[in-house]
């Protein structure tokens, strides 16, 4: 059954959980964005599968942004967002153990339809936590999150490639992630 969805303001360590869950789940992509492209052509793929690469994130995105809603309805944000920050490192942490381009393709649809369920489960909690004249203000500041990790994924993407090299970014996201995500969840 659905959790209870009533308009409940967020207190202070609720809201700070799911500001850094926000922050967690849009640096991944920001990080990885740079680095799916070689990953891609080290594995063999054409420039068809390199773009097919890049593309089948937000594919599977575009998808699971839809059913994350449907999914977040029925069995509760909470659950959803839970089964979302687990699964995203993981799906991060494939893209190093991927051997062919097949597998990396379904390690990005992977990460692609994690990353569309948790960032809706995660706006729907804020909208629904959110005293109703303060909604715009939450969802604009989790907007400023979003990107604040557009300015700094790049640039973590950059330290950790110089520390592990390439494999080393997915393998070290995925830690980062599954690390900063067990106080979320």
């Amino acid at each position: 059954m659905a959790e209870n969805v009533q308009n409940h303001p967020l207190n202070s360590r609720a809201r700070v959980a799911i500001y850094a869950a926000v922050f967690l789940a849009f640096l991944d992509n920001f990080v990885l964005l740079p680095v799916i492209a070689p990953r891609a052509a080290e594995l063999g793929g054409s420039s068809v599968a390199v773009g097919a690469a890049i593309a089948a994130y937000s594919f599977a995105n575009l998808i699971f942004n839809l059913l994350g809603g449907f999914l977040a309805d029925r069995f509760g944000r909470r659950r959803i967002v839970a089964w979302a920050l687990v699964a995203t490192p993981l799906a991060i942490g494939s893209y190093a153990w991927a051997d062919s381009i097949g597998w990396f393709l379904a390690a990005r649809l992977f990460h692609g339809a994690t990353g569309g369920v948790l960032a809706t489960s995660l706006l729907a909690m804020l909208g629904d936590a959110s005293p109703v004249g303060a909604r715009g203000q939450v969802l604009g500041q989790a907007g400023a999150i979003i990107g604040l990790t557009a300015l700094l994924g790049p640039v973590a993407m950059a330290v950790i490639i110089m520390a592990a090299g390439l494999p080393g970014v997915f393998l070290g996201l995925a830690a980062i992630l599954a690390l900063g995500l067990i106080p979320v969840v």
